[in-house]
């Protein structure tokens, strides 16, 4: 038997929600700030392990040498057309004070760690692909591999690269071990 979403014509008839709708209903209280808008319809985000955290700060502080003079955001939204996800890290343009009082629309890079997440994360590619964004990360620490997206076009990226724990794969002008990443 099918839950009501597995039907088509029930998820079709699902109300999508705007940023800007996002934005009022959670200035109003009426959202949980552990939500996400993707592609217009809101998810509630997954509780962060310590095993999670402790990965995404270690890229994110490789980030930071990675990208001198770029924005490393960690856990922060992007605005991208019908979505607003919180990646894990993003790396934008700029300086955090540019984003005061719109989140960033554009980012060179995304990340998003997996422990429990796996089938979400696999499917914000499309989100970010459609964005233009040129390189979307998935290290995922249950499987011990980083998949690499990239070369965006017509909403999928044309270019996909699983790389296991003992390959490496550039980090600004390094060279980083995946199993480096993993913990």
């Amino acid at each position: 038997m099918q839950t009501l979403l597995e039907q088509e014509g029930i998820r079709q008839r699902l109300a999508r929600l705007t940023p800007d709708e996002y934005h009022r209903l959670g200035e109003l209280g009426v959202l949980s700030e552990r939500t996400e808008l993707i592609d217009g319809l809101v998810l509630n985000k997954m509780p962060k392990s310590p095993r999670h955290r402790h990965a995404v700060q270690r890229l994110f502080d490789l980030l930071l040498v990675a990208f001198p003079g770029w924005h490393v955001r960690k856990e922060d939204p992007l605005t991208l057309g019908t979505s607003e996800p919180e990646p894990d890290l993003a790396v934008v343009a700029g300086h955090s004070d540019d984003y005061r009082e719109v989140h960033p629309t554009a980012a060179v890079l995304v990340v998003e760690v997996s422990l429990s997440s796996h089938d979400l994360d696999f499917a914000k590619q499309y989100i970010y692909a459609r964005a233009g964004i040129p390189e979307y990360w998935l290290l995922d620490l249950e499987r011990r591999e980083l998949t690499r997206f990239y070369e965006p076009q017509d909403g999928q990226y044309l270019h996909t690269k699983t790389l296991g724990e003992t390959e490496q794969v550039a980090l600004g002008k390094r060279m980083v071990v995946v199993g480096d990443l993993l913990s």
